[in-house]
Parts: structure tokens; sequence; C-alpha cells
């Protein structure tokens, strides 16, 4: 059935995305996914944002908003809410990448989800990847703050690798702060 090609294709592409095979990963997998999962909006706003992730990746980048906006229209179609602030994680942190300012905005979503408190992996996640891609960008306050409160909701994941993931950018911040 198209949804699970359409998921298949989706998860190998993450798959070759994250064993570093060059800028453009799974990028073709991606688009082919995307037309197969229309019945699934939390997998295909993922694969989509998925798509901004990647277009910056390129040489030469790519301008990711396109794609950006669309995982934005969809995630309001996504009833689990803890998978929305994942979501919303990804397209804020690549957004303060770019250097657009609709990630502020974005990053009080996220925080108003959880009454900045995240609780749960994909919670803390999205709260990792604002603070990583602000601590880079120079948003020493807004990183600092991410962080902590990453770093406070990973204790009721009891995950090892995404604790390390939160004390990296946490160990930069330092430095970069002095």
């Amino acid at each position: 059935p198209r949804s699970v090609r359409g998921e298949l294709r989706f998860r190998l592409a993450l798959l070759i995305g994250h064993t570093g095979s060059g800028p453009r990963g799974g990028r073709p997998l991606l688009a082919e996914a995307i037309e197969d999962l229309d019945g699934e909006p939390d997998l295909k706003a993922w694969a989509i944002a998925a798509m901004g992730v990647r277009a910056i990746a390129e040489i030469p980048p790519q301008d990711p908003r396109e794609w950006l906006d669309r995982a934005k229209k969809i995630i309001p179609r996504i009833d689990d809410r803890t998978f929305e602030v994942f979501l919303l994680g990804k397209v804020t942190a690549t957004l303060v990448v770019i250097g657009d300012p609709e990630w502020r905005p974005l990053t009080a979503r996220i925080e108003e989800q959880t009454a900045g408190s995240p609780r749960q992996r994909p919670e803390v996640h999205a709260y990792y990847m604002v603070g990583q891609t602000a601590c880079v960008a120079g948003h020493h306050e807004v990183a600092d703050r991410m962080l902590a409160r990453g770093l406070a909701g990973v204790a009721h994941c009891e995950n090892r690798r995404l604790e390390l993931l939160l004390l990296a950018p946490t160990a930069l911040l330092n430095y970069l702060r002095g």
C-alpha cells in the first residue's frame, strides 16, 4: 500500500541521513515518500521538515522555507501534542540556522505547549534542537534556557544518548560565555 511504501522510504531516508552518506543523504527518498504519506500527517510533516533540513545541507544551500511552511501547515492536523512539539522543534531549529525571526514565536509555542518543562523524549529532543542551534547562532539566553530545561526533562526519559546530546551544546555554551 502507498502509506506503507511511503513510510518505508521515509524511514530508509532517515537511516541514510544518520549514516552520513553525504550532503544529499536520503533526500530523493524523502521526496518520493512525501507523495505517499497523505494519510499520515505526522510522518508527512516530519518528512517535509526533513527536506527543509536537507536543503540547507546541500551545496550550495537552498532556502528551506518552502518546505518548512508546508510542514507548518500540516502540524495542526497532528493529534499527538508531544509529536507536534517534536516537529515544531525541527522547524524552529532550521529557522534559527537560516536567521529567520519566526523561530522566536515558535520557540515560545514549544515552551507553552510543554509548560516550560519537557517530560517526554520527543519534547526534550525539541528543546535540544532549538537550544543547540540557538547556541551556535549566538542566542545564548535562549540556548541556556532551552538546554537547561531539556537537561532537567531528560531525567524523566532515562535516555543517556539524549542527555549526552544536551550536554555537548551546554559545554559549548559555557565556553562561548567564558
